[in-house]
């Protein structure tokens, strides 16, 4: 939905059931918001601006860690084509986040990606917590994707006990189960 304009704002603010938000308070009495020329129902003007500043506390609270070159040449078996960039530059980055987001349309390597990524994140904890497995919770939009992220992460952890892939060497599985991001909302 576009902003509204100028004209178009201040005849809303006019409006006797449009409110506006005060600096330090989210105490609107009005069931409409006009905020920063976005309209809302005030019901999720309070959802978005709580959620977006638990997303700016969790950002925050990010570290810097850096992740050993070799560490991730071995999660990548070794290769450093030019297509994989992307990925690489993803793993590289997660180590340290409280939360991280990776899009990309179909066949793009999501699902290796966010794998890559636990691998180093399981390792990076395990190292810095006397070899404890961390607890890791997955999110995915659908119920098949987390299905396949379920799965994935599964035959994947699977193999490094067996094989000790890459050197990664994870104390249980990966994740047990990936579940879409209502269900995980739901649960906490």
């Amino acid at each position: 939905m576009p902003r509204f304009d100028a004209a178009q704002c201040l005849a809303l603010a006019a409006e006797p059931m449009v409110g506006q938000p005060r600096a330090g308070s989210d105490d609107i009495g009005t069931p409409f918001v006009l905020d920063g020329g976005c309209f809302y129902l005030r019901r999720n003007w309070r959802h978005e601006t709580a959620l977006a500043a638990h997303l700016r506390a969790r950002r925050a609270m990010a570290t810097g860690v850096a992740l050993a070159e070799a560490d991730l040449r071995a999660l990548f078996n070794g290769s450093w084509s030019d297509h994989e960039q992307a990925q690489r530059e993803a793993v590289r980055r997660v180590l340290g986040k409280q939360l991280f987001v990776l899009t990309g349309g179909p066949g793009s390597g999501k699902t290796t990606t966010v794998l890559r990524m636990l691998l180093a994140l399981a390792r990076d904890h395990a190292a810095r917590h006397a070899g404890h497995p961390p607890a890791i919770r997955i999110a995915a939009p659908t119920g098949k994707a987390a299905q396949r992220l379920t799965d994935a992460g599964n035959r994947a952890s699977h193999l490094c006990f067996e094989r000790q892939i890459h050197g990664f060497i994870l104390m249980g599985k990966v994740l047990d189960e990936a579940n879409t991001a209502v269900r995980l909302c739901a649960a906490a």
